[in-house]
């Protein structure tokens, strides 16, 4: 990714983790679910749809890489998400779909926002109405698997 930034004039920065205090496992399941089994979910469905449609041929090479990777990270959160909720009692099991509902609903709201259509075209993103319902697709099959 670094490679394909740097070709279109950007120089990301290098990442820094600082370190974390110690959580419970509520605090970690409310951010695994907004992180993890929303975003990450649909991280690794439009990462597939870019690797089927982006104009750039390395862009669609670097996201048939990825997609794969990203699946497998959704799949772990759903993972994470079942063994932590089978430790956390109904009430708070209650507020992390709690959490997750607003992180999807959050999610659609940004989805909305227009992509500029040269950017759009050429990492293959869908448009926001395309972008919308394919959110809303992982999660009616997820809704009709569980």
């Amino acid at each position: 990714m670094t490679r394909l930034a740097e070709r279109y004039g950007q120089h990301p920065q290098p990442i820094t983790v600082a370190a974390r205090a110690v959580r419970s496992l509520l605090a970690i399941a409310l951010e695994n679910a907004r992180e993890g089994t929303v975003r990450e979910l649909y991280g690794a469905a439009v990462a597939a749809w870019q690797a089927q449609r982006a104009h750039d041929v390395e862009v669609r090479q670097a996201f048939a890489e990825i997609a794969p990777e990203e699946s497998a990270h959704a799949w772990l959160s759903f993972e994470l998400d079942a063994w932590l909720c089978s430790r956390l009692s109904a009430d708070e099991r209650a507020l992390v779909e709690a959490e997750r509902t607003r992180a999807h609903s959050e999610l659609l709201a940004e989805l909305a926002a227009p992509v500029p259509e040269q950017l759009r075209v050429l990492a293959g993103l869908p448009t926001p109405e395309q972008a919308c319902q394919l959110l809303e697709s992982v999660r009616t099959s997820l809704s009709a698997a569980a």
